[in-house]
């Protein structure tokens, strides 16, 4: 009779375990959601309440070097010229696994060229790009680090800004 017990008591208890994981995973997911869905409305205020102060970004690699800032104000000073480069950009959420600790999302983003952008005039074309978000998350359900992974070759070329367009 111990022995069903002691087995009751650790099916429960791997079962709340289980849960646990599971809604850690969910909330994730669903502040990744939130993040998007504040950049297709042209507001930042999510990545406040869920990144941390030093988030880490290299979406896309080197871009975040000309902004001169450091950790989540880099980002947002970098999304901000993307919003003024592109006032039509919107990320198309395809797929999303979350985890407790990682968040794996497949996007589509597009958007047209009718702004300025690090330095290179509009051009008025538009692109569509397939892309990769990887998120690393803290304990506390906030994101510390991220990597996004899109063809940024491709980006230009389709905005007429590669040599030969």
């Amino acid at each position: 009779m111990k022995t069903v017990h002691f087995i009751l008591l650790l099916v429960a208890a791997l079962g709340t375990t289980l849960a646990t994981a599971q809604t850690k995973a969910d909330q994730n997911k669903a502040n990744y959601l939130k993040i998007v869905e504040g950049i297709n409305a042209k507001s930042l205020a999510a990545f406040d309440q869920h990144c941390t102060a030093d988030f880490q970004d290299n979406f896309p690699p080197g871009f975040l070097e000309a902004t001169g800032l450091k950790g989540l104000a880099a980002s947002k000073a970098l999304l901000q010229s993307f919003f003024t480069a592109f006032p039509d950009l919107k990320f198309e959420v395809k797929n999303v696994l979350a985890d407790d600790k990682t968040i794996l999302a497949y996007i589509v983003i597009s958007g047209t060229m009718k702004g300025e952008f690090m330095g290179m005039k509009p051009t008025g074309k538009s692109f569509k790009l397939d892309g990769v978000d990887i998120i690393w998350v803290n304990p506390e359900g906030k994101a510390f680090k991220h990597l996004g992974v899109q063809d940024n070759l491709d980006f230009f070329g389709q905005l007429g800004l590669t040599p030969g367009n």
